[in-house]
């Protein structure tokens, strides 16, 4: 069955995640390096305003800071922010932007397994300017989540699974004084049931293209069902092997990063829960087995036999059977086969 109904919203089964973030150009927001687990990171960026320009860094010494929970940094590696429908009017003055918050690790993020607490978006420094003033103009509140200063911060109020993209919200910023560019820090604050690692497997490539090779995973663990395995995006792991299956595998949640790519050899991947993929998955096919499961990105062949719901564009390059359910909502699926 094809259904087109949207999906319903759903809240799902938390550690204290502080990441760097933030970019006002259309599409994904700028990386940051790889950092190490319970360093406190932040991304400084510079906005032009008339060109909806930015270019974002991240901080080196890392900021620091009185938490008392675990502080960990890394767009495109814990957590991705991306943007669109930037746009600045010099009538009104005022910037703005649609920000989407992405989970990429292995926990739910926003509840501690009982309470929906959501995911806070909040700005530990600016926006400043040289000349004229910006200010934030439709925070969602100001809280106290560093340092003791109250900062203003935007609040996504819904839990997040694993590789799962938030909904939308609109970031405007008021300029004036004829302000032409700004900066600002910010910082993602989330909770999750769990303490436990914030990543499951992770590739490496380091030993060869083997995906069942120990060597090639980063901790040496190979990914089973109940794993959230990620290939990172290819500019993190530059010069490594793209992993290659020589037997069918099976994970509960899978990533691809951008420009990354996993050739199924002519297997099959089974997926339990979530499958994201800018990157590509090709030469093979996947079944999706799991309920209330999200998928987004470039796929071979696949079958559904539970329930997935599109939660972006994807692209299959071969048949898509459904026996379960697949809903596309307002998600483009296009089907190639060859």
């Amino acid at each position: 069955m094809l259904s087109l109904d949207k999906r319903p919203s759903r809240v799902l089964p938390a550690l204290f995640l502080v990441v760097l973030a933030s970019a006002c150009t259309d599409g994904p927001l700028a990386p940051g390096t790889k950092p190490t687990p319970t360093r406190l990171a932040a991304l400084q960026c510079v906005v032009h305003v008339a060109s909806a320009a930015m270019a974002c860094k991240t901080l080196d010494p890392p900021g620091t800071g009185a938490l008392t929970n675990r502080v960990v940094g890394g767009q495109d590696t814990y957590v991705k922010l991306t943007n669109t429908n930037t746009s600045y009017s010099a009538g009104t003055g005022i910037f703005k932007t649609d920000v989407r918050v992405q989970n990429l690790t292995q926990l739910t993020m926003g509840t501690d397994g009982i309470t929906v607490s959501g995911v806070q978006v909040f700005f530990s420094q600016g926006p400043s300017t040289t000349t004229g003033t910006v200010t934030v103009a439709n925070p969602d509140g100001n809280g106290t989540f560093l340092n003791g200063a109250e900062t203003p911060y935007f609040d996504y109020a819904q839990t997040l699974a694993p590789m799962e993209i938030s909904s939308a919200r609109e970031w405007r910023f008021q300029v004036a004084g004829g302000a032409t560019t700004f900066t600002f820090r910010v910082y993602v604050n989330t909770e999750t049931a769990s303490s436990g690692p914030l990543q499951g497997p992770t590739w490496d490539g380091s030993e060869s293209s083997a995906w069942f090779t120990a060597a090639n995973w980063l901790d040496g663990v190979v990914p089973d069902g109940t794993s959230a395995a990620i290939v990172p995006p290819a500019a993190q792991i530059p010069g490594a092997t793209m992993p290659v299956l020589t037997a069918n595998a099976s994970v509960l949640h899978l990533r691809v990063g951008d420009a990354s790519t996993l050739g199924l050899g002519g297997f099959t991947m089974a997926v339990g829960g979530n499958l994201d993929a800018p990157g590509t998955i090709s030469n093979g096919s996947v079944t999706l087995t799991g309920t209330g499961a999200l998928l987004r990105g470039y796929i071979p062949a696949a079958t559904v036999t539970g329930s997935t719901f599109l939660q972006g564009a994807a692209k299959a390059s071969g048949p898509v059977s459904v026996t379960g359910s697949l809903t596309v909502a307002d998600s483009a699926l296009s089907i190639a086969v060859p």
